[in-house]
């Protein structure tokens, strides 16, 4: 196997949308359409934010915990380091990405504080993708004080994942953080994926999925939380509302059409758990893409 090309963010100019570059960062924002992406690497440590659509990424190591694809659906913030050789499997809508890279001095900027963050990883917190959807926004309406609000975006983009890091609030927050190294009994690992399948039905709940696997749904409860960080009912939301936001950005249905098909009782509720999440209205959020 020959060595992966070191490339930019993209790797297909053709995919680009808008760069630019402030403070010792470079900011990509590209629309990549269905198809594979060959293995790359990138020459500098990137942060990549999924704003919208899907793909999977693939890894060449000999780490077998590393090994493991990652699912990136919006939300979804990538750490990766220089030289990470990697390929990109786009799901069937493409994939709009946010991309940050660092140079070198910059990175030395901050080495002591941002050593919890420089080993590939793969994250999910949708104030992230709010910082995300800001700097595409300064990518898109560019003037005077851009390259300080890039700036000031990706630092706080930095700080944000720092803090969470050393207070372990990614661990309370899942299930948006991967675990790769962690056991999970196969009855409460079958009963995640379920949730994953169903979590638009408007009728599931925690006693029948207790049921389904013989247990009782007090005993389901707190495994879940204790795994998880959540309650089933609050993995379910969250689901909800991420699917609900991705939809909203990525596609022209209706609101009505979106809630319903994201298991929402009507618009209203799905507007209130976008709100709550992202501190927009759908229609707001919409006009922000």
């Amino acid at each position: 196997m020959g060595a992966a090309p070191i490339s930019a963010v993209p790797l297909h100019a053709d995919d680009l949308v808008r760069r630019a570059t402030a403070g010792g960062f470079t900011f990509t924002e590209a629309f990549s359409p269905a198809r594979r992406i060959p293995a790359h690497a990138h020459a500098s440590y990137s942060i990549t934010l999924v704003l919208g659509g899907a793909f999977e990424e693939r890894y060449r190591t000999t780490n077998v915990a590393r090994r493991q694809p990652h699912e990136c659906a919006p939300g979804s913030v990538l750490l990766r380091p220089a030289g990470e050789v990697h390929e990109n499997h786009l799901g069937p809508r493409g994939a709009r990405t946010l991309s940050v890279e660092l140079t070198p001095g910059r990175l030395g900027l901050g080495v002591k504080s941002l050593a919890s963050l420089l080993s590939l990883a793969l994250r999910r917190e949708a104030a992230l993708l709010d910082i995300g959807l800001a700097m595409s926004r300064e990518l898109r309406n560019s003037d005077a004080a851009t390259p300080l609000a890039l700036e000031s975006l990706a630092l706080e983009l930095l700080a944000r994942m720092v803090r969470d890091e050393s207070a372990g609030e990614n661990r309370r927050s899942e299930p948006f953080r991967v675990k790769t190294d962690a056991v999970v009994p196969r009855w409460l690992a079958d009963a995640r994926e379920s949730i994953h399948e169903r979590f638009r039905e408007q009728t599931l709940r925690v006693a029948a999925l207790a049921a389904e696997r013989g247990v009782h749904p007090v005993y389901f409860a707190r495994a879940f939380r204790e795994r998880f960080g959540v309650s089933p009912g609050e993995y379910v939301r969250r689901l909800r509302v991420e699917f609900a936001l991705e939809r909203v950005m990525s596609s022209s249905d209706t609101l009505a059409a979106i809630a319903h098909d994201c298991g929402y009782a009507d618009q209203s509720h799905m507007s209130r758990h976008l709100r709550r999440r992202h501190g927009l209205s759908p229609g707001k959020l919409r006009t922000k893409r």
